[in-house]
């Protein structure tokens, strides 16, 4: 079966992401449910835009403006729904126009669908802080219960090149037997990748050079578990080690492999206060021109 079956996707204005929906579309013919979700900013928003620098959020409230919004976005819906129609035939589809903080308002549609994940579309880099769904998915990551799929306007989301990053944590480990079922659906090939950097060696109660050579041969063998895992469920399984920081090392390796996902766990080794603090996902969700699945614990 595949991993995703009841599914919210992110709608916002605009072709590009209206593509990275119908985009996610190509990965989800299996789905049995799929709801797509617009959000005009209301009362209180995080995401209404100040009407002078320095101010804080405003209220769209029952203005014209919002009205004109509103009706922007039902044509955003009601557009994705004739390619959700087409692609995905066999699921059942509904939409969503809600107001409110965006981010807040795809939460609370994935808990009520019990959502495996949700799909928001990645601005390109330049304007992944200002605009709307360009803040969402790093807060998605913190609140979501499900996994979140990051795809950047653009792109292609490819399951048959797929890396997962590893460190021999609870929650990588949950990311690499997500990215194996993924792996296994699509027929694609499996990169297993692990990264150490100083600061981990630190952690692991290693120090110096030497401690850093020694945990490089750790996360040698943990992307080689890994590995090993998939193929024993007949994927091709490729390993890979390196040492730096952790998401240069995985965007750059993404690239090299030409990878059409990259699949994180939503903690690694340092848990929580990482996450919190400015997580390795969220620095390879600023960072990469790839679509990126976070998985939760």
């Amino acid at each position: 079966m595949h991993p995703w079956q009841n599914i919210i996707v992110g709608v916002d204005l605009g072709a590009e992401s209206l593509e990275v929906a119908v985009e996610a579309l190509c990965a989800m013919r299996d789905a049995k449910r799929i709801r797509a979700v617009s959000v005009v900013p209301g009362p209180q928003s995080d995401d209404a835009a100040p009407q002078n620098p320095g101010e804080g959020p405003v209220s769209l409230g029952e203005s014209e403006t919002a009205k004109y919004l509103s009706n922007l976005y039902r044509e955003a819906l009601a557009k994705f729904q004739q390619e959700a129609n087409t692609r995905c035939s066999d699921a059942e589809f509904d939409t969503r126009l809600l107001y409110g903080t965006v981010y807040q308002r795809l939460v609370e549609s994935a808990e009520e669908i019990d959502a495996d994940v949700t799909v928001v579309g990645l601005p390109n880099k330049e304007g992944r802080d200002t605009r709307m769904l360009g803040r969402t998915p790093a807060r998605l990551i913190g609140f979501c219960k499900c996994d979140v799929l990051a795809i950047p306007f653009g792109c292609e989301l490819d399951l048959s090149r797929i890396l997962v990053a590893v460190d021999g944590s609870a929650y990588s480990r949950m990311a690499a037997e997500k990215a194996r079922a993924l792996a296994r659906s699509a027929g694609g090939v499996l990169h297993t990748l692990c990264v150490m950097s100083a600061r981990d060696a630190h952690i692991t109660n290693l120090s110096g050079e030497e401690g850093l050579e020694e945990s490089v041969a750790d996360s040698a063998a943990h992307a080689n578990v890994e590995a090993n895992r998939a193929r024993e469920e007949g994927i091709e399984a490729h390993p890979h080690s390196a040492k730096g920081p952790a998401y240069k090392r995985i965007v750059e390796t993404a690239r090299k492999l030409d990878a059409g996902l990259i699949v994180m766990g939503s903690h690694g080794r340092t848990g929580l206060m990482r996450l919190l603090l400015g997580s390795v996902a969220q620095r390879v969700l600023e960072a990469t021109d790839r679509p990126v699945l976070v998985v939760r614990s």
